[in-house]
């Protein structure tokens, strides 16, 4: 096969990989995502009632949701940004360097063949980068907030060239499960203390499990 683009002939082991990626990296992330924001929002109800207010406000009705709803829910961003920032679904990757990487914060060089690895949850939580980091606070990625912060601060999808070419979709796929879960159910934390135990492999799980209840919810919330 070869690419259109440039002229570059992709063989069947590349296209292998790029189905593995779509099937099975796409679906166990996602499914980290969801179970670590569902637990963050039944330890905090007043976003749970939040992301209902702006489903009223934006008139989304969660058995008709539309791509413009999506689009428009910038709170429930927000959520799931602050949800990736704490729980990274990939919670470290790696990089080959080709060439010899000169450190600008120390005197040593990273020579050319290394592999580095990166760990998005370290930096997430990084005094540098976050005000009180270990809190969950939707309120790091309002715009003004964002503007201001290190532009490879947030790095739940990667960076650069080789970044999660399936991230767009990711945040618009959260948003239309986390909308239709929280308009149906209200998500109760069913433990004393926050007892989320983030088990550092390849996709992030907790160790212990997660531990919630959830309830029907009167459907007078939705006005929709």
């Amino acid at each position: 096969m070869m690419n259109s683009s440039s002229k570059v002939f992709v063989n069947d082991n590349d296209i292998r990989e790029e189905v593995d990626t779509f099937m099975f990296e796409g679906h166990d992330t996602t499914t980290s995502a969801i179970c670590f924001i569902a637990c963050l929002l039944a330890k905090h109800p007043n976003v749970q009632d939040n992301i209902i207010d702006e489903i009223n406000q934006l008139g989304i009705k969660p058995s008709e949701i539309t791509y413009q709803n999506l689009m428009e829910a910038k709170y429930l961003e927000r959520v799931i940004k602050e949800s990736l920032r704490l729980y990274p679904s990939v919670p470290f990757v790696a990089r080959h360097i080709k060439q010899d990487v000169k450190v600008h914060t120390g005197d040593y060089v990273l020579p050319a063949g290394s592999t580095v690895i990166l760990s998005s949850y370290f930096i997430h939580r990084h005094s540098d980068y976050y005000k009180n980091p270990e809190e969950f606070n939707p309120d790091n990625f309002l715009a003004d907030e964002v503007a201001k912060s290190h532009a490879y601060a947030f790095i739940p999808f990667s960076a650069g060239p080789r970044n999660c070419i399936g991230q767009k979709f990711a945040m618009l796929e959260l948003k239309a499960t986390i909308i239709k879960l929280v308009s149906r159910y209200v998500i109760e934390y069913a433990g004393e203390e926050w007892d989320v135990v983030p088990k550092p492999i390849f996709i992030l799980q907790s160790s212990n499990g997660f531990h919630i209840k959830i309830k029907k919810r009167h459907q007078e919330a939705i006005k929709c």
